[in-house]
């Protein structure tokens, strides 16, 4: 399952956290946008937080009791291509399109898609207010509005213009290029990379790395900070490294595993 979280910073500290899973808790994060070797934890209400525009798109998984997220992409909602009013202009210059997988409710808008008419629903959970009423109507009304609830749902439902959704799914793809083209001037910049300590350095270099077809893992983190030791593995070269990066936490908690964001 794919998920998009909002990257916020401590008032205080300065540190980052994506927020936004389904579970409530929030993952602390490098300033280069990978995790970091902190634990998931919750975030106290009245905790000051201050919103940036970095997004992340992460993949969650469930096994054994614990959740693994790894990071597919991050973005910077600043970077997008500038607003048009012309109707020519490419899709993502006249609507908001995510980099995400996903589809933003925005999006949903413009490719027409529905979960059903609202009407429905009203029925069927109308229906469920009814059972109360069913010593004295019988079984009948409840069960019949939310099977006449569920036809009008199941009728209307809709994932919205096959073209529309091909068009999204392009301009998509070109704001992830657009994303990549900035970064590659970014990561040409010699004052960005005097700019970065050496955890960020170390996961510069193996995105670096894992563009030109390479596994990319890190090395534990010491109290030196990590290193690189790079092993051959036919026919492509991997780094071994079991938690550098990674929080984990035991029980309902989460276990987010660090990988480099592309």
């Amino acid at each position: 399952m794919l998920q998009v979280l909002t990257v916020y910073r401590y008032r205080t500290s300065g540190k980052l956290i994506a927020v936004g899973l389904h579970n409530g808790y929030v993952l602390p994060l490098h300033s280069d946008l990978t995790f970091s070797e902190r634990a998931p934890h919750r975030v106290r209400r009245d905790t000051p937080l201050d919103p940036t525009p970095y997004w992340i798109e992460v993949e969650t998984r469930s096994a054994g009791g614990q959740n693994t997220f790894r990071i597919v992409r991050s973005w910077n909602e600043e970077h997008r291509p500038p607003k048009s009013e012309d109707p020519a202009a490419s899709l993502e210059a006249r609507i908001d399109i995510s980099p995400s997988e996903e589809f933003s409710d925005n999006e949903r808008r413009y490719v027409g898609h529905s979960a059903g008419h609202p009407v429905g629903f009203v029925l069927m959970v109308s229906a469920f207010l009814l059972l109360w009423m069913a010593g004295l109507w019988g079984w009948w009304p409840p069960a019949g509005a939310f099977v006449i609830g569920l036809l009008i749902v199941l009728l209307t439902k809709t994932e919205g213009d096959v073209i529309k959704i091909a068009d999204v799914r392009a301009a998509k793809t070109r704001i992830r290029e657009h994303a990549e083209a900035q970064l590659q001037r970014a990561m040409r910049d010699v004052r960005a990379w005097m700019a970065l300590d050496g955890v960020s350095f170390e996961r510069a270099v193996a995105k670096i790395y894992r563009d030109q077809g390479f596994d990319v893992e890190f090395t534990p983190r010491t109290m030196r900070g990590c290193f690189s030791r790079w092993m051959p593995s036919s026919p492509r070269c991997a780094q071994k490294r079991p938690s550098c990066g990674s929080a984990r936490s035991r029980g309902s908690r989460s276990f987010a595993t660090a990988l480099i964001a592309s």
